[in-house]
């Protein structure tokens, strides 16, 4: 779970909460968005945000009798799942999937380096779309990190892997936007200098030191490509190999970045089912 900010640093000054995102997962229930449900947090949000600290440290508060009601919530015009309807989030729990698939077959150190390969290979010609964060997770359980298995609920039953897919998902997708101040700020309309925060202790580590390094940005909606810089700390991978498949990486993004990617629900619908399926989920 992504914790955005801790109560304690609410009501700092100068300091803007935005709890959206983190709100829209928490209002996920069976294929449903909970307009009741968001509209609730919303105000608790609010009501945090403007009440003075003096109060709030010490405790002295009652949201129901203290909390009034200046400018309602709209309610979302179509309470379809935010999960099954942003492609982003499909791609990614697509790819997870799919990372998940490969680790089954063998996460040993004489198949990272194929394991890998087959990920790269799948991303650019299937799903059409090379994903980084996804990318560096799939160098991390290839790569002999075994703390990152959790992330793909490989060691769980069913029932519990799939919420656990879907939870990292959701945590890709909050730190996907919160890191990208550029993509963030073209997305809101404004100049933005984000933080993400998380007690998430792998998900942490797999991006503490990830650090936006460029961006090509054709300046319309059509998206943007984006170059980071990070660790390459793996115990099944070599120096050469790391220096040469960076090196295919970096081409093959580069030849993407040229392709005018179109977005294909069916399509993705699709190998999302089969790959479910492959996983015995």
């Amino acid at each position: 779970m992504v914790s955005f900010i801790r109560r304690r640093w609410v009501s700092l000054p100068g300091l803007s909460i935005n709890g959206l995102f983190g709100i829209l997962e928490l209002c996920e229930k069976e294929g449903r968005f909970l307009n009741d449900k968001f509209r609730d947090f919303k105000y608790r949000l609010d009501f945090f945000e403007q009440i003075p600290n003096k109060y709030l440290n010490k405790g002295n508060f009652d949201f129901h009798r203290d909390f009034h009601l200046i400018k309602d919530v709209r309610d979302f015009e179509n309470a379809d799942s935010f999960y099954e309807n942003l492609s982003i989030l499909r791609m990614s729990y697509c790819s997870l999937l799919k990372i998940r698939k490969l680790a089954l077959k063998s996460t040993k150190k004489n198949n990272a380096e194929s394991s890998i390969d087959s990920f790269t290979q799948w991303m650019v010609d299937d799903l059409g779309l090379m994903l980084g964060i996804e990318y560096k997770l799939a160098m991390s359980v290839f790569g002999g990190r075994t703390e990152f298995r959790k992330m793909i609920g490989l060691d769980d039953k069913s029932s519990s892997a799939i919420k656990k897919i879907k939870g990292t998902v959701w945590d890709i997708f909050h730190s996907r936007y919160c890191m990208h101040n550029a993509n963030i700020s073209k997305h809101l309309g404004e100049d933005l200098s984000a933080y993400f925060v998380t007690n998430d202790f792998n998900l942490f580590n797999l991006l503490h030191r990830y650090s936006l390094t460029g961006i090509i940005d054709p300046g319309d909606d059509s998206g943007s490509t984006s170059w980071y810089n990070t660790d390459f700390d793996y115990p099944h991978l070599d120096n050469e190999f790391l220096e040469r498949y960076t090196e295919k990486v970096l081409k093959l993004m580069y030849e993407r970045s040229k392709v005018n990617f179109e977005y294909d629900k069916e399509k993705i619908n699709r190998m999302i089912l089969t790959l479910e399926k492959e996983n015995g989920l």
